[in-house]
């Protein structure tokens, strides 16, 4: 098992941040508050007050491949790595059979500077575009050999199979690495921003920690049972709230319980809060480009398909 970073991305935006945010400052505001999606609405798994964690997340997971498009703002909160930040964006996916495009774009902005993430999937090519302390830098994916490599290996039989990693970005790979790496209990009725939501809580297995996160003694956030070694900075926990209504993630937040010795409490890694999100409605494919800045895209396949290939294979939701 590989431990998921807690973000849709990266956290390579944050570095440099230089200001405090708190959670309290995570609130959409007023004329954009969090508010159920427009769109559809599917049949809701229970109407039991409440249900398992896993049945529920494999129930969004279903919805979300089965919509047309999603389109939503997002905020995120970080604080790894001694680094705070706030970010704000916009996340478009569509598909059409099993061709699919998405969009992801996040910007933080600290002290007067902005570092700014754009992925964007066409179906065939996916391109990163980073910009931090002035440094622009482009990549870009061949998902059409990613595809054939994949099939090759047998990892799937398609460019989803990335996704299932969390390597692409797109949301439903998001859902599927937290089924994969975190054990869900109970879920219970809850409320987000007025929204009717099931409030999902997930362990990490210390059992399954893979030998590259166990380190020297007196280092990380304790010795599991099974003797490995759980860095500080990485959540040991993660709390969703799902839509009631239409079993949307509108919230994903990453906590470390446990921590160092003689640290009690716990802290918030990572929080990622989605509001005005629309789903089946239409996106322009004009969202499906990418913007060069004028750079010659550096090629980066060879090392995507190392990066998923390396991973180990887990059976998806």
């Amino acid at each position: 098992m590989r431990i998921t970073v807690p973000s849709l991305t990266t956290v390579g935006l944050v570095a440099g941040v230089l200001t405090v945010v708190s959670a309290s400052q995570l609130v959409p505001p007023r004329n954009q508050a969090v508010r159920p999606a427009a769109g559809k609405r599917m049949q809701t798994p229970t109407a039991a007050r409440i249900a398992r964690g896993a049945d529920l997340l494999a129930w969004s997971l279903r919805q979300l491949q089965a919509r047309r498009s999603v389109s939503a703002r997002l905020l995120q909160q970080i604080d790894l790595l001694g680094i705070r930040a706030t970010g704000s964006g916009l996340y478009l996916d569509a598909r059409s059979g099993d061709a699919f495009s998405f969009r992801l774009e996040i910007e933080f902005d600290f002290g007067g500077s902005t570092s700014r993430l754009v992925r964007v999937c066409d179906g065939r090519r996916l391109w990163i575009y980073e910009e931090m302390a002035g440094q622009k830098d482009l990549k870009q994916v061949d998902l059409e050999r990613v595809r054939r490599v994949l099939q090759q290996q047998g990892r799937g039989g398609g460019v989803e199979k990335a996704a299932w990693t969390g390597k692409l970005g797109k949301l439903e790979g998001l859902l599927i690495t937290l089924s994969r790496d975190f054990q869900f209990g109970i879920a219970h009725r809850a409320e987000l921003y007025g929204v009717p939501t099931w409030k999902l809580t997930g362990t990490l297995d210390p059992e399954e920690l893979p030998q590259q996160w166990s380190g020297p003694s007196g280092r990380g956030g304790g010795t599991p049972p099974g003797g490995h070694l759980l860095p500080a900075e990485m959540p040991d926990q993660v709390v969703v709230q799902l839509g009631r209504d239409d079993g949307f993630p509108y919230s994903i937040e990453y906590w470390r319980t446990k921590g160092r010795a003689g640290q009690g409490g716990g802290r918030l890694v990572s929080r990622i809060v989605f509001h005005q999100v629309t789903l089946d409605g239409p996106i322009s494919p004009a969202f499906f480009t990418i913007e060069s800045a004028g750079l010659d895209p550096v090629d980066q396949t060879d090392a995507f398909l190392n990066d998923v290939l390396a991973d180990s294979y887990r059976q998806p939701l």
